[in-house]
């Protein structure tokens, strides 16, 4: 039999409880997505009407725009049926990621354990989780925040950060 060497071990647990901190988040946030989903603030709105027509003269969405974002709603509305529909969703999504790369960054300064309950922490917070379930952007701020720190951190993508972040100002 194939033994593991102590490192190929602890990247395996690590990579399967970031799998484990992703698929925890992600049913919490799907307990308590609402039957009948509405907006929360006029930005939702105003993103499901930038889902139909893109037009910042008229304020949809408000700027800066996140023109990516209103983007993957398109993609997903066939899906989900409407664009709050699909908001909804993409908060689940990117909520649920964040918490599997987040652990992933914090495993870099913490120990195992220290790392989980840092993500666990974060992602119980009644304001991280409620935004994880609602039509809004802020779960999408969260992942590419996590997603732009990683990249930065890292010596050997450090210079993908200015285009990631001029990809993620989109």
């Amino acid at each position: 039999m194939l033994k593991l060497n102590p490192i190929h071990r602890e990247k395996k647990q690590d990579w399967l409880l970031s799998l484990l901190l992703w698929l925890l988040t992600l049913v919490s946030r799907l307990v308590f997505v609402p039957e009948t989903v509405v907006g929360s603030s006029f930005d939702s709105g105003n993103y499901a009407l930038a889902a139909r027509s893109f037009d910042l003269f008229a304020t949809r969405p408000h700027l800066p725009g996140y023109y990516l974002y209103v983007q993957a709603i398109r993609l997903l509305e066939p899906l989900a049926g409407d664009p709050m529909r699909a908001m909804v969703w993409l908060a689940v999504l990117f909520s649920s990621l964040s918490a599997g790369l987040g652990y992933g960054l914090l495993r870099q300064w913490f120990n195992r354990t220290q790392a989980a309950g840092i993500v666990a922490v974060t992602l119980s917070n009644p304001l991280v989780w409620y935004y994880g379930c609602v039509p809004e952007i802020y779960a999408f701020d969260l992942f590419f925040g996590v997603l732009l720190v990683r990249t930065g951190w890292s010596s050997r993508s450090i210079y993908l950060t200015p285009f990631l972040l001029g990809f993620l100002s989109g």
